[in-house]
């Protein structure tokens, strides 16, 4: 009688077969019935079962049918998938992405789960998961060439330009005419510290449209970046002569004058392009935090403070700042005393990885510029790829990357992989240096991730005056991120919560860490430069005094003082806006 059952789904399977490829779905739908009756486990006649029920629109037993197969085999690709698809038409688009991540896990490398997994996590606006898993299918052969131009702009909007720049790139190589995109990618790369390439994107732009502004502007930003302030200003000047309404202008113009007259000619402009009501607030914001900086070279610190106080206001109602007290809870109890002693560590004993953290503007730049000048060092600019490690690697645990993860759930395996992804990470940008920078301020927020992957890392801990830090924040015009920038309070409480971690991490991780004070790096450049290069495992070298004659190119906001010896203008400077900033002084002053 065993055999029995068997021969009676085999053969109306076979029948049923032979009905769904006469497209006969009503017959064959009441065939895989019959079958999953007789046989409530075979997962294969469920599935059937739902394909041929969603063919027919009855997406609701589909859903059933679907859920029964994988419930009897987790492992059936075909059947995730077909959920998912199922489910998506519903647009129970939630239950769909775990369906389809389930699909990826099964088949990493199947094109059709990868970007149906992209797509609805771009509709749940699941940016950084979306932007992995188009990524994914592009190396798995996706034929889809516009995912490339989608995960470049998920990365730019993400913060990640080094990963946008080979999505443009990768689009590019298709789509070779598409200027806006060669744009797109061109600023990608100044973002990433590679100008030179930036300038050979514009350079390319403007043989094919001479009168491209955009393009214009691009070139004389990245000959900035290059160091090249004369060729930035001659190329700049005419068009700034003859465009009077162009912000890239005006902004590209003010940041390569020098001298009082260009910068009164700056101001004259902006100040203009400001009182003109029909400006969107970004553009409005952008013209006065430029307008702030040119008045704060000019000593008019009342001035300053007016259009750094207006940006801020413009900018603070459309980004989100995250709870940053939330935040710094959950690591804290994740990464405790108990959790770090028991967690595993990767093999690794590379000591290459030197990672600067600190507040943005605490000098981080300037602690990377004169290690940078070593022969042995190499400075990688601010990598993502510690933070994109960490969201793999919970994408990896849990299937989600909004889960925090435990150093509990972290074996061996995942660290050295880790490990190695990071390492091969730091060949491409050095084969031979001894040591490579990663200058990423809020690498600060993984130092016990970082501890685990890498327990012989050095960590520099660059530190500045509270009030300076926050101020210097306040000024700048971030191009990703930092929310919490553009309103002072906030400021203050991420202060005090990174503060406040990375008085745990001193207390949980067994990596070294060396504090270092960027007022007494002003004071003492050598003394406090001897100190990083031996805390780094090194001989001395002069040549870390002379960084700013280095023609590395700078990514970050800091590229014009990286230009130049250490000097002390930015030492209190918070003093000139004493009489704005009572409020800040107090919130930080709050334990």
């Amino acid at each position: 009688m065993k055999g029995k059952p068997d021969a009676f789904a085999k053969a109306k399977k076979k029948k049923a077969l032979a009905a769904l490829s006469e497209n006969r779905l009503e017959e064959a739908v009441a065939l895989y019935r019959q079958i999953t009756a007789y046989s409530p486990r075979d997962a294969e006649g469920w599935f059937m079962l739902g394909v041929v029920e969603g063919r027919l629109g009855a997406v609701v037993e589909a859903e059933k049918s679907l859920h029964h197969a994988v419930e009897i085999d987790g492992n059936m690709f075909d059947a995730w998938l077909a959920l998912g698809q199922v489910l998506e038409h519903q647009q129970k688009n939630e239950a769909a992405l775990d369906a389809y991540r389930q699909a990826c896990v099964l088949q990493p490398k199947k094109v059709e789960a990868l970007e149906s997994a992209g797509r609805v996590a771009h509709a749940l606006k699941l940016i950084r998961e979306a932007a992995t898993f188009y990524n994914d299918a592009l190396l798995a052969g996706s034929r889809n060439i516009e995912l490339a131009r989608y995960l470049g702009d998920f990365m730019r909007s993400l913060g990640v330009p080094a990963e946008a720049a080979k999505a443009y790139a990768f689009y590019l190589q298709h789509n070779p005419g598409d200027h806006d995109v060669r744009l797109k990618l061109g600023f990608a790369c100044i973002d990433s510290a590679m100008p030179d390439k930036a300038l050979e994107h514009f350079s390319y732009v403007m043989e094919h449209e001479p009168d491209n502004v955009d393009a214009a502007v691009g070139k004389s930003e990245a000959l900035l970046h290059l160091r090249r302030e004369k060729d930035a200003f001659e190329s700049i000047e005419p068009i700034f002569k003859n465009t009077k309404w162009h912000i890239g202008v005006a902004v590209a113009y003010a940041r390569t004058g020098k001298g009082d007259d260009r910068i009164a000619e700056a101001i004259e402009r902006l100040e203009a392009l400001a009182a003109d009501a029909g400006r969107v607030f970004y553009e409005r914001a952008t013209i006065l935090f430029e307008l702030g900086h040119l008045y704060d070279s000019r000593d008019n610190y009342d001035r300053a403070f007016d259009c750094f106080r207006l940006a801020n206001e413009l900018m603070a109602p459309h980004v989100k700042v995250e709870p940053v007290e939330k935040i710094t809870n959950n690591i804290i109890q994740r990464y405790n005393h108990v959790a770090m002693r028991q967690a595993k560590r990767s093999h690794s004993n590379s000591e290459r990885p030197v990672f600067v953290v600190g507040m943005p503007r605490s000098g981080t730049t300037l602690v990377e510029q004169i290690l940078a000048g070593h022969p042995d060092v190499v400075g990688g600019g601010e990598l993502y790829d510690i933070d994109n490690i960490k969201s793999n690697i919970r994408c990896r645990l849990y299937g989600g990357a909004s889960i925090v993860s435990s150093p509990l759930d972290l074996g061996v395996d995942v660290l050295d992989f880790a490990a190695s992804e990071y390492l091969s990470r730091l060949q491409s940008i050095s084969q031979d240096a001894i040591r490579v920078i990663d200058k990423m301020p809020e690498n600060f927020l993984y130092l016990g991730a970082i501890s685990l992957i890498f327990p012989k890392a050095r960590v520099i801990h660059c530190q500045r005056n509270p009030v300076d830090t926050c101020l210097s924040n306040f000024f700048q015009r971030f191009n990703y991120g930092h929310a919490y920038s553009y309103d002072l309070t906030a400021l203050a409480d991420y202060y005090r919560q990174y503060q406040r971690l990375m008085r745990h991490w001193r207390e949980v991780v067994n990596i070294k860490i060396l504090d270092v004070e960027y007022e007494s790096l002003v004071d003492d450049p050598e003394g406090v430069s001897r100190k990083m290069v031996e805390f780094i495992g090194l001989p001395w070298d002069d040549a870390c005094l002379n960084f700013y004659e280095s023609k590395r190119a700078i990514a970050t906001a800091s590229y014009g003082q990286a230009s130049r010896p250490v000097y002390d203008r930015s030492k209190e400077r918070w003093r000139h806006y004493e009489a704005y900033i009572g409020p800040l002084r107090q919130l930080l002053a709050e334990k």
